[in-house]
């Protein structure tokens, strides 16, 4: 079984270079499943005005977990729990 769902949100957070920032996000499913299991794939991107321009940010499925281009090193899951997918960048850049 596959079940795909794209989420997109739009909020402004503010953040100083070289600090750190979470970008909340919050798994809510009807299946028992949960984040650490290799069932669930959650996919990171920076979204660019042309859709072209569109970067890789992280991937992770289950354990497997890779960080991509200028953000390998500095970014990760947070994973407080078994629904956040809440992404943590560190050293914050303007790219």
């Amino acid at each position: 079984m596959e079940v795909k769902e794209t989420v997109e949100a739009h909020a402004v957070i503010s953040v100083d270079l070289g600090d750190n920032v979470t970008l909340p996000c919050r798994l809510l499913h009807k299946d028992t499943t949960h984040f650490g299991s290799v069932g669930i794939r959650v996919k990171w991107t920076k979204v660019a005005d042309d859709e072209a321009l569109n970067e890789d940010v992280l991937l992770s499925m289950g354990f497997h977990k890779k960080a991509y281009g200028s953000f390998e090193d500095r970014v990760f899951l947070q994973e407080l729990d078994n629904e956040d997918a809440s992404l943590v960048i560190t050293d914050v850049s303007y790219v």
